[in-house]
């Protein structure tokens, strides 16, 4: 068995900016953990949510702002954001079933580097392999909000139809997929080397190995 050397993990650090614009783009999964929780940022996000996070403001919006508005100072607004967004995560994996809206559930699982998004959503078409995949709620804790569809699973258990889409960080390109899959077949490359390296490692390897 190969054995793989063990490289610095790349691993996304969101800021403050980043965890409220994540928020302010499904408000309605804020109201869900607003309904459903008691926590110190209880009127804080409820404000949050009477102002619809500013999403008809035109001008660009600082944390000092909503915390000027709020009578808070910015390292407590810092803070519950964040709390807010890993909340909202969290009781997504413990009651999906409360997120449900029109559509067909759906299990999403995103990729980037080394960092991984899962959550449970309803959407009314399933995507199909490689279409384009904007989920901006994914890019404090994957670093992108663009995705393509790496892969669509299909089950039935306990009389339930079941859908998982694989994500993965940036856009397509079908052409190295392609002979990533040629790759695959001939042994050259494993689905440990696809787990263990970055794209552009396997990449460089494709590169050399189709060289001629």
């Amino acid at each position: 068995m190969a054995r793989y050397k063990e490289r610095r993990k790349v691993i996304h650090q969101s800021d403050t900016k980043e965890y409220f614009m994540c928020l302010s783009s499904m408000p309605r999964w804020s109201k869900v953990l607003a309904e459903n929780t008691d926590k110190p940022y209880n009127l804080f996000l409820q404000f949050l949510l009477e102002k619809n996070y500013y999403n008809d403001r035109e001008e660009r919006l600082m944390i000092k702002q909503i915390a000027a508005d709020f009578g808070s100072d910015t390292s407590k607004i810092s803070k519950w954001l964040k709390q807010i967004y890993e909340d909202i995560i969290e009781l997504n994996f413990d009651k999906p079933e409360l997120f449900k809206s029109e559509g067909i559930k759906h299990s999403i699982h995103c990729r980037n580097y080394d960092n991984y998004f899962n959550f449970t959503v309803w959407l009314l078409v399933t995507p199909r392999l490689y279409e384009n995949f904007e989920f901006r709620f994914a890019e404090s804790t994957t670093g992108t909000y663009n995705f393509y569809v790496e892969r669509v699973e299909h089950s039935i258990d306990n009389n339930e139809h079941s859908l998982s889409i694989s994500l993965h960080g940036g856009f397509v390109n079908k052409y190295r997929e392609l002979l990533l899959d040629r790759a695959e077949f001939y042994g050259v490359i494993n689905s440990l080397d696809t787990f263990h390296k970055l794209d552009f490692q396997i990449d460089d390897e494709l590169k050399k190995f189709y060289k001629h």
